[in-house]
């Protein structure tokens, strides 16, 4: 089980840091919140830096959402992306995106590159070849660890 979960999603524009809250049914979801923002330029060690600082706040297990509350629950997850990236919709944020996913279980972090799937757009599968784990990771090799993942994702879209 983890201990937290954030997904980083970099676009031409920077990085986007989204945290994620546990269900009581142990599904993960994107907090109603402002992302982290980090600009494009930034190194290993501030990337790194950034995600372990987030990964370290405990977030609480919230409800799991009822059938009828899904709808809402995403569409409360994704605005505060949309509104950071100053697009439209969560599609046009998604189609110019890669995302890596970081989970932490105690000291391990779990470093998974996420290819987009064609459908549904705004759907992302683990590219379980080229996930990396790092027990009690310095910033700068957590960071390194990302910025290799997002090379591996793109790397695998040419």
């Amino acid at each position: 089980m983890s201990d937290g979960s954030l997904s980083v999603y970099r676009r031409s524009d920077g990085y986007y840091l989204v945290a994620s809250a546990q269900t009581t049914a142990g599904v993960w979801l994107d907090v109603a919140e402002p992302p982290g923002l980090l600009s494009r330029a930034a190194d290993a060690a501030q990337l790194g830096g950034e995600v372990l600082d987030r990964l370290t706040q405990r977030r609480p297990t919230v409800l799991h959402p009822r059938p009828e509350e899904w709808a809402e629950v995403t569409r409360g997850g994704v605005t505060p992306v949309v509104t950071a990236a100053k697009v439209r919709s969560w599609r046009a944020f998604v189609t110019t995106a890669t995302l890596v996913v970081v989970d932490r279980a105690n000291q391990t972090f779990s470093v998974s590159p996420m290819k987009a799937l064609p459908k549904p757009r705004g759907a992302f599968e683990p590219v379980l070849d080229n996930e990396t784990k790092l027990r009690s990771p310095s910033a700068e090799s957590l960071g390194g660890a990302i910025l290799q993942a997002f090379d591996a994702v793109e790397h695998t879209h040419k």
